[in-house]
């Protein structure tokens, strides 16, 4: 990478504004990053020999710029090769590592180690309590039911797990009380979530960063075709949504229901006239549950890898409009993968092991 390229990178990942270019001419370049403007005339007010080996203008004022935000001062070069017949014929490039250390300065440093981070190994423990209000898709016998779970797994990783089922759930609610326990490494730097696949015909592994997205679904299990998705929620660890819980730390928004009328039609008034006991009724199914636009009432956010653990419920989303089809318990908890071998946990519906983060 160029010095210009570790720069925006590194604006990047810092959360800084992207430098600006203004480039003046071929012997000079501006660069204002950092709220401060870098000159390269400025900088190097003597002329120097062979400024032509130098590299660009943009690319040494980008690593005039490095040097000063306190990074590691040594820096991959890239240069030129050319022939004996002159420097129009390019006969390679050579790439060096540079470090020029003055002997009358003192002990030489130790060298820092420049060899790739590892990533931190981390473990989320997660327990479903249960599912309140969730909109029911399938009708028996007149009457809407659901067969409820609830999947839970990182974004990009093909495992996935989920609970058992709450068969015939006529009011939307269902109870789990299931332990998910899910191991994953952690960039710290680069603050994502590293997978290693193998590619097809080949032993290596390649490491792929993904953003680190917890997602939980609920869906209603059917026997002869694909469930369904009900709802989802997509968690991003870095920046956790507060739980919406009112102040008896029960769920905000519910989904609203159409209920048939339970009185006559009549009003009893015609019953003798109308003979309403004698005639056949028409068999009328039950209204389909609309679903309720999703407002959000806490928009506060916090980093699960500082806070480690939170509780409460949670709205459960449409996949294509934002409307409430449901909410969940959750009880989130992160640790390091080192410390949960001492502290383990059982795993599904399995009892407690050891101390472990929850305990009935």
């Amino acid at each position: 990478m160029s010095p210009l390229a570790i720069l925006k990178s590194f604006c990047k990942r810092m959360h800084y504004g992207a430098p600006e270019l203004l480039p003046v001419d071929e012997n000079d370049a501006t660069i204002c990053a950092f709220g401060m403007t870098y000159k390269l005339s400025e900088i190097y007010q003597k002329p120097q020999r062979r400024d032509g080996l130098l590299g660009r203008p943009l690319q040494r004022v980008a690593l005039y710029i490095l040097l000063q935000a306190g990074l590691v001062t040594e820096h991959v070069e890239t240069r030129t090769l050319h022939g004996p017949t002159g420097r129009d014929t390019e006969t390679g490039k050579l790439q060096m590592f540079v470090d020029l250390l003055p002997l009358h300065a003192g002990p030489i440093k130790p060298p820092l180690d420049i060899s790739p981070r590892r990533p931190v190994q981390y473990q989320l423990r997660a327990v479903v309590w249960g599912v309140h209000g969730a909109l029911l898709s399938k009708t028996t016998m007149g009457k809407k039911v659901a067969d409820l779970y609830v999947k839970c797994f990182l974004e990009g990783s093909k495992k996935e797990e989920r609970t058992d089922i709450h068969f015939r759930s006529v009011d939307g609610n269902a109870s789990f009380n299931w332990r998910f326990v899910i191991n994953f490494d952690y960039d710290i730097w680069e603050q994502k979530v590293v997978f290693s696949k193998r590619k097809r015909f080949s032993r290596a592994k390649v490491e792929h960063l993904r953003d680190p997205i917890l997602k939980i679904q609920v869906c209603d299990n059917n026997r002869f075709q694909a469930d369904t998705l009900i709802g989802e929620c997509c968690f991003d660890l870095r920046e956790f949504p507060e739980a919406e819980v009112d102040s008896e730390d029960n769920p905000k928004n519910t989904t609203m229901r159409t209920h048939s009328p339970l009185c006559c039609i009549s009003a009893a008034g015609f019953c003798r006239q109308a003979l309403c006991c004698t005639k056949g009724h028409r068999r009328e199914f039950a209204n389909t549950p609309r679903p309720v636009l999703y407002k959000p009432t806490n928009q506060r956010t916090f980093s699960l890898f500082r806070q480690y653990r939170t509780c409460g419920w949670w709205p459960c989303l449409s996949a294509f409009f934002p409307h409430q089809t449901g909410a969940f318990s959750l009880n989130v908890a992160k640790t390091f993968r080192l410390s949960s071998t001492k502290t383990s946990t059982g795993k599904r519906a399995d009892e407690q092991l050891g101390h472990g983060v929850f305990v009935q």
